[in-house]
Order: structure tokens, then sequence, then C-alpha cells
């Protein structure tokens, strides 16, 4: 049974890989969509051989999700003239998120009454001072409510890898507005590539172990 899961071990090495060529200064783009494309292979080339890809729809959200996420990475490669396209890429990928998770559960109501509010604080009292073009700010606003929507949604599945993954997900995307928006971080490629890239093959796992329940 735990055998089948060796296969993860190809996006986890090529991640590793990613992260080496980012703290190296070279480009990376390729092998970062590499690491993506291959947990959504995994996860849509598993529900389709186990016959449950019909009864499992939230698979099919997980898969749209990592798409817009490819599409969210190929953006923010190209620099600031794109990044608001990489946001846009991104809050697709969340909705995906969240349309897949509320398959399984519905929001964790506490849960997402305090991430509502820590995000809130940390968009304006952190953020909003440095953000000063109004388009970008108001992208930002919609990018968080829908962040908090999707960690209440995954702590509503009551799927441990599912919530891991969500909370990652959240701390890279907090880590690249602070790069982005406050001050260099330092060793900010690898804070902001491994919790990405933990958070997609946690996702990627825990809808296997879903699959073969």
């Amino acid at each position: 049974m735990i055998t089948k899961y060796v296969f993860w071990f190809f996006p986890a090495i090529t991640a590793i890989v990613s992260i080496c060529y980012a703290h190296r200064g070279k480009g990376r783009t390729p092998v970062k969509l590499t690491v993506t494309g291959s947990v959504l292979l995994l996860l849509v080339g598993y529900a389709l051989c186990a016959g449950t890809a019909g009864e499992a729809l939230f698979v099919w959200g997980l898969a749209f999700a990592l798409g817009a996420s490819m599409v969210g990475d190929f953006f923010l490669s190209r620099g600031d003239d794109t990044f608001i396209h990489g946001v846009i890429g991104f809050f697709f990928a969340h909705a995906g998120y969240l349309s897949a998770f509320l398959v399984l559960g519905g929001f964790n109501l506490p849960i997402l009454a305090v991430f509502s509010l820590v995000l809130l604080l940390y968009l304006l009292l952190v953020l909003r001072p440095k953000i000063e073009d109004p388009l970008l700010f108001w992208a930002v606003c919609g990018y968080t409510a829908i962040s908090a929507l999707v960690i209440g949604a995954a702590f509503g599945t009551r799927q441990p890898l599912f919530i891991v993954g969500a909370l990652l997900i959240a701390l890279s995307d907090c880590i690249i507005a602070w790069n982005k928006f406050v001050r260099p971080v330092r060793y900010d490629e690898l804070a902001i590539l491994s919790t990405y890239y933990i958070a997609q093959i946690s996702i990627g796992i825990g809808s296997w172990f879903l699959l073969s329940l």
C-alpha cells in the first residue's frame, strides 16, 4: 500500500533541484513548472486509474488549482510588469482549492474567523502602507479574502494534509508579500519555494490517501 507513494519522490526531488537553481541565481521557471505539473499528473492519473475520478469531484477542483498555479508562476517569473497577472492566476488557483475542499465538507467557522482576522490585520497594518497602486491593493485584498476562505474550507475537510497544504500556501504568500512590499527576506527563495512545494505535494498525497479509502 505504502509503496505506491514512491511516485511522489519525483516532484520532491524536482522541488529540491528547483530550490538549488534558485539559490544559485539561475533560471528556475521550467523546473518550477515541472514540480507543479508532476503533482497535477500524479493527481489526475491516480484518479483515473483508480476509477474514482467521477466520484471524487474534488480532484478536478485540485487539478484546476494546480493548472492555475502554473499560470501564476509563469507570470510572476516575468518580473514586476506581470506581477498582477500572477496574482490573478493564483486567485483562480485558490478558487480551485476552495471548490475542491468544499466538496468534502463545509467551512470550519471558528478557524475561518481567526484567519480572516489575522490576514486582514496583516493586509491593513503591514501591506497597505507599502502598496501605492490602488488596483494592485484591491487585487491583494481579493487574494487575501480567498486565502482565508481556503484555510477555513481546508479545516472543514478534517484531512490533515489538506490543512497543512492550505496553511503553507498562505505562509508562502505572506513571505512573498513581505519580500516584495516591505523589505527583502534573507533566503527568500528557500522560504518561499520550500513552503510552496511542500504544500502542493501534501495536498496531492492527501488526495491519493482520500481516494484510497
